[in-house]
């Protein structure tokens, strides 16, 4: 039922709020693999804190997290909706490059960090960055 009004939207977005519990949701209600499949068919999503970091592989960047580490290392299921294949780091401000670099070395993945008032958009092929967007690599 919940699949079928997904479907119907022109939409999706994936809202902020405490990951590792979004992310149980959505494995509970068995929509990771069709959510998945709506975003390849071409259908827009907007994902805003938890839910952008929700369409990546993995929520394992969250495991330094002061807040939601706790609750995310528990989880037997890590795995995101795999839409992209860096890693994401919503409300970056500078204290978190410490943090940022551990993750980048561990990974071996590009991360997107943006601060509050940006973000990145998926655009004809390409990553376009809005507003303040800082790369990071190893």
């Amino acid at each position: 039922m919940v699949l079928k009004k997904i479907q119907l939207c022109d939409v999706v977005y994936l809202s902020g709020g405490p990951t590792p519990y979004f992310l149980n949701q959505i494995i509970a209600g068995n929509l990771r693999n069709p959510l998945s499949e709506l975003a390849v068919q071409g259908k827009p999503f907007i994902g805003v804190s938890a839910g952008a970091l929700i369409c990546g592989q993995d929520i394992e960047i969250l495991n330094s997290d002061p807040n939601e580490g706790p609750t995310t290392k528990v989880l037997t299921d890590k795995k995101g909706l795999a839409l992209y294949d860096f890693d994401f780091w919503p409300h970056y401000q500078i204290f978190d490059e410490v943090r940022i670099n551990s993750r980048v070395l561990l990974s071996e993945r590009i991360l997107y960090a943006c601060d509050d008032s940006s973000g990145i958009a998926f655009f004809e092929g390409r990553i376009v960055s809005l507003g303040n967007v800082r790369i990071f690599s190893h």
